[in-house]
């Protein structure tokens, strides 16, 4: 049963693609309002269309039944996401933005992102059985028939979910669930595969240095959009530096367990499962450098004044 519903749950919890929100390692956003992906008005009546098109031909339903379920959907889906938005709404962005990141996300991430998608599903499951009540009473016997057995396959879809979000919550995810690869990760592990298949094995980048290259773009950048004043930007600086030094303990403290992940997994032979336990292995000794990075994202996002804000939202602070 492919309601509006389930298109806005898929959203949720499968989306692979959506051009909306700010992805965390890249340019700040304009301001701290929560922005990123939520459907309009319109959109929402289109999402149910779209639907009534699809259901409207596999039921055979006439025009009375249609317009008669669309009626209901109307009268419950958009009043269900306005009423909801502020539960909804940072599930869908932080989802977005963690499949838009340069680097997947941490264990404790997906752990905590998967705490508030169970919330955000037990506000899904709570309406749709009115949603499904209000489907039955635009059907004729012979449609309920057909309909029951679809009933049947979406509550084996929500107990699937439900069981997805439990391993997530436990830090346990794969990679595709989480995280799409971004253009430059695909060619370093195209020219990985090229240089193993020619027995080549390469120098190990310094991935912490990598970061903090991009720590350095981001602040920059911030203090070009937000046009930060000279004390404004002695303090995102003096962050920044901090920072930096901070994460550069870290990955000296950590040298030899970073070293010894990285040389398994260049001389890695074994199962694709074993493979990729390592890689999670040391994207999780990497986790605290990205909290660093998150926060020195909220000591810079913190410098500017209301004017400040006010002037990138009309969009009249960058030069051409």
């Amino acid at each position: 049963m492919r309601t509006f519903l389930a298109i806005l749950l898929a959203i949720i919890l499968t989306t692979p693609h959506a051009s909306v929100a700010q992805n965390a390692t890249g340019q700040p956003s304009a301001s701290n309002d929560p922005g990123g992906f939520w459907p309009t008005k319109k959109m929402t009546e289109l999402f149910i269309d779209r639907w009534l098109d699809a259901v409207s031909h596999k039921y055979k339903m006439d025009n009375d039944q249609v317009a008669k379920a669309r009626e209901d959907a109307l009268k419950r889906w958009p009043e269900f996401i306005r009423k909801n938005r502020d539960k909804l709404q940072p599930v869908v962005n932080e989802f977005i933005e963690m499949r838009l990141e340069m680097s997947p996300p941490s264990k404790e991430r997906v752990a905590n992102w998967a705490t508030e998608a169970e919330e955000a599903l037990n506000l899904f499951k709570g309406e749709i059985d009115g949603a499904i009540e209000d489907f039955r009473g635009a059907l004729n016997p012979l449609q309920k028939a057909k309909f029951e057995s679809e009933v049947l396959m979406f509550s084996a879809g929500m107990a699937a979910a439900e069981a997805k979000i439990k391993q997530w919550k436990t830090g346990e995810f794969e990679e595709r669930e989480f995280w799409d690869p971004p253009t430059s990760e695909w060619h370093r592990r195209e020219e990985q595969e090229r240089l193993a298949e020619e027995g080549i094995m390469p120098e190990p980048t310094d991935q912490v240095i990598e970061e903090l290259k991009a720590w350095d773009k981001f602040v920059e950048r911030y203090i070009e959009i937000y046009k930060l004043d000279e004390s404004q930007q002695a303090s995102a600086r003096s962050a920044l530096k901090e920072m930096k030094e901070r994460a550069i303990s870290y990955r000296d403290a950590n040298e030899q367990r970073i070293a010894m992940i990285e040389k398994r997994i260049q001389e890695h032979t074994g199962s694709e499962k074993e493979l990729d336990q390592l890689k999670k292995d040391l994207f999780e000794v990497y986790g605290p450098i990205d909290e660093m990075f998150q926060e020195l994202k909220t000591r810079v996002e913190a410098l500017p004044t209301d004017e400040q804000r006010e002037a990138v939202k009309r969009g009249d602070t960058i030069d051409d």
